[in-house]
């Protein structure tokens, strides 16, 4: 993972090769979520937080607090010197709570999908959103290239979603109002053809990512039992 997506340039590598955190897609999220539930005000966790991106269009949005957790250090130092407060780890936040959880391009790297949200919930506030975002194995180019697929041959890449079994991740980790959320993204290297292409790969669910969103059961959820 260091090496794929966070090269240490004193060792004669180039910088952050795979970084997926375009400043550009890390707005519209914030703007997604913005619309949904509101960012105003609102203490926000980045889990897999990367330089820090979308911690800062989450802030210039408005909010309350952003907290970022990345394992990486030389991405955990890239967002501290932005000012921000990032830790290696969830174990880090104690007994923090947080009103929006937000995790993208991240839960294809964990080993345990479901045991990692679920342990998520341990730092949201009843009613909290948690938002997903993750590549789509059902998507045009994954069903074009098949093995060929360079998400495939990603090394760090455990376990690949769609629309379906992102959902039962979520619901079996106890996330609940689970929706598929259908915008299209638009990358700062997209020209006029390939944003109307992403658009209408959206209105069929064939584009290149599957995105999420839960909410946080009302009650205690350190109290309930893991199912």
């Amino acid at each position: 993972y260091d090496r794929l997506y966070y090269r240490d340039e004193r060792a004669g590598l180039s910088g952050a090769t795979k970084e997926n955190s375009d400043i550009a897609k890390m707005a519209q999220h914030v703007r997604e979520i913005d619309r949904r539930v509101g960012v105003r005000g609102r203490h926000i966790l980045d889990f897999g937080c990367g330089t820090g991106n979308f911690m800062r269009a989450a802030q210039a949005a408005g909010a309350a607090s952003v907290t970022g957790v990345e394992s990486n250090g030389r991405a955990r130092e890239a967002g501290r010197a932005l000012g921000f407060e990032v830790v290696p780890d969830a174990t880090a936040l104690g007994r923090r709570k947080f009103d929006v959880i937000y995790m993208n391009d991240v839960i294809e790297h964990l080993r345990d999908p479901v045991g990692t949200c679920r342990d998520l919930g341990r730092h949201a506030s009843p009613g909290a959103t948690l938002f997903v975002a993750t590549i789509n194995a059902a998507g045009l180019k994954a069903r074009l290239v098949g093995r060929r697929w360079d998400m495939y041959l990603d090394p760090t890449h455990f376990h690949y979603f769609h629309v379906r079994s992102l959902t039962r991740v979520l619901r079996e980790a106890g996330w609940e109002n689970i929706r598929t959320l259908r915008f299209a993204v638009v990358f700062s290297h997209h020209g006029p053809l390939r944003r109307a292409l992403q658009r209408l790969l959206v209105v069929l669910g064939l584009d290149s990512s599957v995105k999420a969103i839960a909410s946080f059961p009302g009650d205690d959820y350190t109290k309930r039992k893991s199912p």
